[in-house]
């Protein structure tokens, strides 16, 4: 958005229809500090079981007091992902 703005800067009539568009869709400002913007497309899609040695929180786990989140990273590239009909009988769809 800001992209083209900038393109049409010089060319105020273009630029207040870009502005006046934006507002028919409901854009404002303040979309920017939320996450209204934020959209995501799957290219693939993969269910992994968390059971046995997967790496995982143990069960139960409190984190201490004053800890409000925990991130960390794991290697999925040699873990076998389960089929869709496992994943669909797993939640019963």
């Amino acid at each position: 958005m800001d992209e083209i703005r900038e393109k049409l800067r010089s060319d105020e009539h273009a630029l207040d229809v870009f502005d006046t568009r934006l507002a028919q869709l409901g854009w404002h400002e303040g979309l920017r500090q939320t996450g209204a913007l934020l959209r995501f497309n799957f290219r693939d899609v993969y269910v992994f079981e968390v059971a046995g040695a997967f790496s995982r929180l143990p069960d139960g786990y409190v984190p201490p007091l004053g800890v409000t989140s925990i991130k960390y990273s794991i290697n999925l590239c040699n873990l076998p992902s389960l089929d869709v009909t496992d994943v669909r009988h797993i939640l019963n769809v």
